[in-house]
């Protein structure tokens, strides 16, 4: 199972907190991928429009990359 976790590139405690978690709980053959996040400067560069917060739109599209990312997985994947 391939899992992604998706990260701001500033919150390194948190990375390394579910880094550390992901190696105490996995079940093999599992594996960890981070995805960084998309950030509020993105979001405005990109000038995102509608009513969710600019944090809310960074996690929605995230979430969207990833999936993307892996429309053409052929193994199982779970976004953790």
């Amino acid at each position: 199972m391939h899992c992604y976790f998706i990260n701001l590139d500033q919150a390194v405690d948190r990375k390394m907190a579910l880094m550390q978690s992901f190696q105490t709980h996995m079940r093999p053959p599992w594996t960890l991928k981070r995805f960084s996040a998309i950030d509020r400067t993105t979001i405005e560069a990109r000038r995102v429009q509608g009513r969710l917060k600019t944090g809310e739109k960074g996690c929605f599209l995230s979430h969207m990359e990833v999936l993307a990312l892996n429309q053409h997985a052929t193994e199982p994947y779970m976004i953790i």
